[in-house]
């Protein structure tokens, strides 16, 4: 059972994720909204999500939620990594290069945030 804290934390996340998705598939990137939109999800990453206990998982859960998380803390790192990539790229073809290796690494935060929204309430699993 994921602690309310916790969940709304997630829910949280899940949704700048889904900002940041959107600003990225934009077809005229706003390189300085892409910027803020990541340093906002590392913040809320690095202050609401990763230091959390998970005590209350029984420990098949609580395996996989550190598993996700940390998987999470990896992404969220490389993400920050693109970002200068991108702010970096000059030539079309690197930009949307970029664009697509941050829109996949979103991607794949956002898979995560659903299996750790997916713990309910009764413990269950909600792959």
């Amino acid at each position: 059972m994921l602690s309310e804290i916790l969940y709304q934390n997630c829910q949280a996340f899940k949704q700048i994720l889904e900002q940041l998705q959107a600003a990225i598939a934009a077809a005229d990137v706003d390189r300085v909204v892409v910027t803020a939109k990541v340093a906002q999800a590392q913040q809320v990453f690095q202050h609401s999500i990763f230091p959390l206990e998970t005590t209350e998982l029984d420990p098949a859960l609580m395996a996989q939620f550190q598993s996700c998380r940390t998987e999470m803390h990896k992404q969220i790192r490389l993400l920050g990594m693109d970002v200068m990539l991108l702010q970096a790229a000059r030539q079309s073809a690197n930009i949307q290069q970029r664009q697509a290796q941050m829109g996949d690494r979103v991607q794949m935060l956002i898979g995560y945030c659903k299996v750790l929204l997916g713990i309910n309430q009764s413990g269950d699993e909600l792959v």
